[in-house]
């Protein structure tokens, strides 16, 4: 019995904390997503992580925890996620689109731009976007993929074309 009470002593005073159930780790994280605390759902959605990585829910979180940097504005951050999302399923074009709009919004437009372009070919490929195809004049459907191409744009009356439907100001 004294051997039993020196070691619950032992446990108590050691200092360590039990864990936070993954259950209250991820809705803490989830309304602190709800709140905007961005920072505060990183940390919870990175103690699941941590402690449960073999939790169901490991990979929402790590996607959560992208989207959480997106959302905070820490895009280099949210790229790194996003990039070792890619690496784990380079099959999941929707990682590949949410870290093109992190790179567009942290400046990198060339390599934000070859991402989508990764996309263009069929996006029909990615479930939340509606996508259908239409057939257009070739005035209004022409990809100008350099700036060499301006010339005959201008040329062919394509530029011209696209004028008329603006209003610039």
């Amino acid at each position: 019995a004294v051997l039993v009470a020196l070691a619950a002593v032992c446990v108590a005073c050691s200092g360590k904390k039990a864990p936070t159930p993954s259950d209250q780790l991820w809705s803490d994280a989830d309304r602190a997503v709800q709140d905007e605390a961005y920072d505060e759902a990183i940390k919870n959605y990175k103690a699941l992580l941590g402690q449960y990585p073999f939790d169901p829910r490991a990979e929402d979180a790590e996607l959560r925890v992208a989207e959480a940097y997106f959302n905070a504005r820490r895009y280099p951050e949210a790229i790194a996620v996003y990039r070792q999302l890619i690496r784990m399923k380079p099959d999941m074009d929707s990682f590949v689109l949410c870290m093109a709009w992190a790179l567009k919004d942290n400046g990198e437009v060339d390599e934000a731009v070859a991402q989508f372009e990764k996309l263009w070919g069929d996006m029909t490929s990615l479930a939340e976007v509606p996508c259908q195809f239409v057939v257009v004049p070739r005035l209004r459907g022409q990809q100008l993929k350099e700036q060499a191409q301006l010339d005959s744009w201008l040329r062919d009356g394509s530029a011209g074309y696209v004028d008329s439907l603006c209003a610039w100001e």
